[in-house]
């Protein structure tokens, strides 16, 4: 019983701790493409926004074809954040991805 007591409170101690720390603001971004070169363009774009913004994210490089029909991508480049899909078959514009990134953070 006693396990069981400090494994709820362990739980509740980490949520306060991630709270705390800022993590429910990490994005999650996934960049699905076989590796052309507006794959890594849109991968560079979004490391960079990501640095001149300082926001909290991890950037994932998605090149296995079978899993890009899992997040639902079909044409290439792709990008899902936070497990939504938020372009697919072309790179956004700058400005239009940083507001895109920034109002994900907001959790909007």
């Amino acid at each position: 019983m006693y396990w069981i007591r400090s494994t709820i409170h362990f739980k509740y101690y980490l949520k306060i701790k991630c709270n705390s720390l800022n993590f429910n603001n990490i994005l999650d971004i996934k960049v699905i493409g076989a590796g052309c070169a507006n794959c890594v363009r849109l991968e560079n774009l979004c490391k960079e926004i990501v640095s001149e913004k300082k926001l909290t994210a991890s950037i994932e490089k998605i090149t296995d074809y079978n899993e890009f029909g899992k997040y639902g991508v079909y044409l290439t480049p792709g990008l899902v954040v936070n497990g939504k899909i938020l372009v697919h078959g072309k790179i956004p514009v700058k400005s239009t991805l940083e507001h895109w990134l920034e109002n994900e953070m907001k959790g909007n």
